[in-house]
């Protein structure tokens, strides 16, 4: 009966320290993790102030998502522009021979990676809009005469008069 009455008040104590740990936040403040820039660090916390609990949370994400998607913007832009072997690097090659993925997508799954082309003449990648997955050529649409006539159709290529090998899932 003694050791009944012990493993009984233990439970007791650790179901209040979950929901003591689990319970809502007692401040005004969100944090977010989120990487807006190439150059800068990967994990960087950005603390936010809330408004009026649950609606607050929601404007400042809808807000934090449109600066987000035109940072990305810029990013990719500045990135694939700037700098195409740092870019190359972030690729894996695809069942179409040439035509490349993100290994990782911009939110950090595995879905809705974007897609690119290697322009051998402007040196520089094009990007596939909205190809999540690609298996022939027939969704490249316009892009099509164009990947035909400067792509790369392998697994390398060529940057500045250096080769790049575009990472390939076997």
């Amino acid at each position: 009966m003694k050791y009944s009455t012990v493993a009984v008040v233990c439970i007791v104590l650790a179901g209040i320290l979950v929901i003591i740990h689990f319970s809502s936040a007692k401040t005004n403040t969100a944090f977010i993790s989120r990487k807006l820039e190439p150059e800068k660090a990967q994990n960087i916390i950005h603390p936010i102030p809330l408004k009026d609990n649950n609606f607050g949370v929601i404007q400042i994400q809808k807000e934090q998502k449109k600066n987000i998607q035109k940072n990305d913007e810029y990013n990719l832009s500045s990135a694939v522009n700037s700098d195409v072997e740092e870019f190359a690097k972030k690729l894996r090659t695809t069942y179409v021979p040439g035509v490349y993925c993100q290994q990782v997508a911009d939110d950090g799954t595995y879905r809705h990676q974007k897609h690119y082309f290697y322009n051998q003449v402007k040196e520089k990648f094009i990007e596939i809009p909205e190809v999540y997955y690609i298996e022939n050529t027939d969704k490249l649409g316009n892009l099509k005469p164009e990947y035909e006539k400067y792509g790369s159709k392998t697994d390398e290529i060529s940057y500045k008069g250096k080769i790049i090998k575009i990472w390939t899932m076997r």
